[in-house]
């Protein structure tokens, strides 16, 4: 209830590449839905647009309205925001803005919220701004903007803990006034002063008739579980209350499902456990509830069972009783919502494909999408257009998968990323661009990432057919651009990288320009970086915090590495097999040791073989070949060939590779004083001790890289017995990744 006070008045007063390997799991949309998500917390935002739209004559975009809150007055003429220009014009209207941001500068003083902490004084200075600003609106004689002033009166009552009086103005005056936004959000405000007088079944009626499920949600804080809902049934078998209440259960049953019955996870994002206990017994309740015709909703209660049934696995009794619902009485968005649910259930129950069943699927997805184009608000809030993703990707895509029809899988895959691309254009805003341009961390380019080269091959040969089946044809129709031909290719060929097939990359990346390569975003790291520098000599970095602006900007290069690289492997491969002398062949091995490596994720260039990185990535795709492990090979081989400079820096840079467990465990003793010891059940022990020995044997000759090396001289330090040293500090440094 305080926090929708606070963001209406704010409205009122005005009058956001991918990262690889990391799976970080689906959305967990909901399914159930009885009413449009702006009810709560955002109930009036849209009348309140409508109005400025109407007194501006012009298309406004949310963030001008409610940065009338804060603009400059004093220049409304230059504003380029189209509702303070026309200020300029209009004395009447300036002198109420003036008042409404002199109310909302009290606001913030008082704001129990605020990090200022106002001392005694600014607390008094702001109280009697805010008697003054109600002063002033009461005082207003005009009939224009009565009702703003109005409810601005009234929100200086608020501030000031006035509810009494709240109640009482809105019964003798505000009620009588002409039907307007700023009237409904007078009486939303009278409800506040309803529930304080322990009326909480005439407030819920009223926020339930305003669309204010934010406060309703407030007052039933403590009823949301299956007793809540008998008790509030058990007072009025039609309370209000009911309809978010059998939305919260039914939502918060999913989500315990989905966070795999964690309660701290759930505490975090404010939801409470249901378990499948409770489940049961609400769905019993609830078919008796429809039994005994007390409600006038049934349709709400049979849905919620027939969901709640499927999540218990009774897939059969779900679809029968959703499909029951979806004729009984109800809100139209009621049968909507059985209908969404029922896409879910029949996709899980279907036990093979059909062209019967592709038929059905495609008209259910295209009444999803119809009613996702008329849901009020914007796309990301659209549930009808969460509930095609969830459908798509939890269901229709894993069971085309199961069915071998994989190319279909990958088309549904792509749906709801286009479909939500076309809703955002729809408002004249792109959030990113992923149908041929160059970006990579959309649901779908993360699908598409994940395939092996020949999948993707055969997924672009699948885009260019006829299928025979009506569903599929019709998404390769819809999705039209969704693959572009040139940011398949080149994945085909970073495939072909990834897998180790150098050779087989070479025609599909000589096929990509390079104006494609360089509107990449990894195109950055290609401009500033080179695979022939050792990594373990050398750390090529390119990110710093002091040029975030060019972080994020893509850069122009004059040649494709990945395609060099690809000639570059391909062409020393050929020199070994060819090569005879010993140390012509410790040169080639070291030289693809430098070159796999720097390709591998935990490389500089870990651009050439992936998309994306983070300090988590592991080998994490199908068929990608361990490059690190080659890399250590063609070093081991290089060591037992070359010279006596050669097996120094093959013995560095095997030590350098991490490998397994970490080289050095942190321990604190009895004080809590952290110290270092070594870890030798870890590969890398045996590397350094191996660096350590030659160390020993040839330390009057080593190179400076050698005897200047720190992570040696800790190793042979804590390797020799005696007093374990004590490290300063108690936690590790964490290294920046480039």
């Amino acid at each position: 209830m305080k926090r929708f006070i606070t963001l209406s008045l704010l409205i009122v007063t005005a009058v956001l590449g991918t990262m690889a390997c990391i799976n970080l799991g689906r959305p967990n949309y909901y399914m159930f839905s009885l009413f449009n998500r702006m009810q709560m917390g955002r109930t009036f935002d849209t009348r309140l647009q409508q109005y400025w739209e109407k007194y501006t004559g012009t298309r406004l975009r949310e963030y001008q309205v409610s940065a009338l809150a804060s603009a400059d007055l004093d220049d409304a003429a230059h504003s380029d925001n189209p509702i303070v220009k026309k200020l300029s014009d209009d004395a009447e209207m300036m002198r109420y803005a003036r008042l409404l941001q002199q109310y909302l500068q009290g606001c913030r003083a008082l704001s129990n919220d605020s990090w200022n902490y106002p001392s005694k004084e600014q607390i008094d200075g702001a109280r009697l701004t805010m008697e003054q600003v109600g002063q002033q609106a009461q005082a207003y004689g005009g009939t224009r903007l009565k009702p703003q002033y109005a409810l601005l009166y009234v929100r200086t009552l608020v501030a000031l803990d006035k509810w009494a009086q709240v109640g009482s103005y809105w019964e003798s005056t505000a009620s009588k006034l002409p039907k307007s936004v700023f009237k409904d959000m007078m009486r939303n405000t009278y409800a506040g002063s309803l529930l304080r007088q322990g009326r909480k079944q005439e407030a819920c009626r009223i926020y339930a008739e305003l669309g204010d499920m934010q406060s309703i949600k407030w007052c039933m804080r403590h009823q949301r579980n299956l007793a809540g809902i008998k008790q509030e049934y058990a007072a009025d078998p039609n309370s209000p209350t009911l309809v978010y209440l059998v939305q919260d259960f039914v939502n918060n049953a999913q989500e315990t499902q989905d966070h795999n019955n964690d309660p701290e996870s759930m505490k975090y994002i404010e939801a409470t456990s249901i378990y499948n206990n409770e489940i049961r017994q609400f769905i019993d309740f609830a078919v008796k509830v429809v039994q005994s015709k007390q409600s006038k909703v049934p349709c709400m209660w049979q849905s919620a069972a027939g969901l709640l049934s499927y999540m218990t696995g009774n897939g059969p009794q779900a679809e029968q009783m959703l499909d029951q619902a979806m004729t009984m009485q109800g809100t139209q968005r009621m049968r909507d919502n059985a209908r969404a649910c029922r896409l879910l259930v029949h996709v899980a129950n279907a036990r093979q494909y059909s062209p019967q069943f592709g038929s059905w699927v495609k008209q259910e997805l295209q009444w999803l999408m119809a009613q996702a184009e008329n849901e009020e608000g914007t796309p990301a809030d659209n549930h009808y257009a969460e509930v095609l993703e969830r459908v798509t990707f939890s269901a229709l895509a894993p069971k085309y998968r199961q069915w071998g029809r994989s190319g279909a899988a990958m088309s549904l895959l792509a749906l709801p990323n286009k479909f939500e691309n076309a809703l955002w254009q729809r408002c004249a805003y792109t959030p990113y661009a992923d149908d041929g341009n160059v970006e990579f961390h959309s649901d779908y380019s993360q699908a598409l990432d994940s395939l092996t080269a020949q999948q993707a091959i055969d997924y672009l040969a699948y885009t260019e057919s006829r299928p025979g089946d009506e569903l599929e044809r019709w998404l390769l129709e819809y999705n039209g651009t969704s693959l572009d031909k040139t940011k398949m290719t080149d994945m085909i060929g970073t495939k072909y990288m990834r897998e180790g097939q150098w050779a087989k990359a070479v025609p599909y990346l000589e096929q990509v320009p390079l104006s494609y390569i360089s509107k990449q975003a990894i195109s950055r790291y290609m401009a500033r970086r080179d695979y022939r520098v050792e990594r373990w000599f050398k750390r090529q970095v390119v990110d710093r915090e002091d040029d975030y602006e060019d972080w994020s900007t893509p850069t122009v290069v004059s040649h494709n590495q990945k395609l060099d690289f690809c000639h570059s492997v391909v062409a020393l491969e050929r020199q070994l097999r060819a090569a005879s002398g010993a140390e012509q062949q410790a040169r080639l091995h070291y030289e693809l040791a430098t070159l796999l490596y720097q390709a591998s994720y935990k490389g500089d260039c870990w651009y050439l073989t992936r998309y994306g990185q983070s300090f988590y990535d592991t080998m994490c795709y199908t068929g990608e070949a361990d490059l690190i492990q080659q890399s250590i090979a063609h070093l081991r081989a290089a060591k037992s060939e070359g010279s006596l400079a050669m097996q120094e820096k093959c013995l560095y840079a095997l030590a350098f590779i991490p490998q397994g467990a970490d080289l050095f465990d942190t321990y604190y003793d009895s004080r809590y004083v952290a110290h270092k010891r070594l870890n030798r059940a870890s590969p890398r022990y045996v590397e350094m001790a191996n660096l350590s020995n030659f160390y020993n044997m040839h330390h009057a000759r080593v190179s400076p890289y050698v005897a200047h090396c720190d992570v040696l001289k800790q190793f042979r330090q804590l390797n020799t017995p005696g007093k374990p040293h004590k490290k300063n500090g108690t936690s590790p440094r964490r290294r920046r990744r480039g």
